[in-house]
This record gives C-alpha cells, sequence and structure tokens, in this order.
C-alpha cells in the first residue's frame, strides 16, 4: 500500500500523504462496522521519520456533519 489523498468526512478539506510509505483514510467506517465506541484516528501514515495518527476535528465549517459533536471546552471532551 502507497500513500494517498484522503478528504475529510465533510468532503471540505483533503490530507495529502502521497509520499507517505503507506497510508489509510476514512476508518470510522471500519470502527461503526466493527461496533467500537472509540475516540476514533480519521488517518493513519507511515512516513520516514515514524507513524502519523491523525484525528481531524472542525465543526466551524459551514457544512460540518454534527458540529454539536465536538466542544473542545466540554468536560468529557477534556477527558477523552
Amino acid at each position: 500500500m502507497i500513500g494517498d489523498v484522503f478528504v475529510e468526512e465533510n468532503g471540505f478539506y483533503q490530507i495529502d500523504f502521497t509520499t507517505a510509505l503507506w497510508a489509510i483514510g476514512n476508518l470510522n467506517s471500519l470502527y461503526d462496522a466493527a461496533k467500537l465506541e472509540l475516540s476514533d484516528v480519521d488517518f493513519i501514515a507511515e512516513i520516514d521519520d515514524g507513524i502519523l495518527l491523525v484525528e481531524y476535528k472542525n465543526s466551524k465549517i459551514p457544512c460540518a456533519s454534527r458540529p454539536e459533536l465536538f466542544n473542545p471546552a466540554n468536560d468529557e471532551t477534556i477527558k477523552k
């Protein structure tokens, strides 16, 4: 597997991992299929220096899906 360009769940931004040794994205569907309740990672990529685990959060864009679920000042969000 090699790197790729992934689009975040809202379809608004992209993350370019084309130079990564390998990468995987859109992991949310895998968590849902496995019926796991996790604070998930959206993208994983291996680069020369290590492995990146990327969780994308942007509830302020106009087309955000379910922006009410992310409040960075919320006590529960901070605990995660």
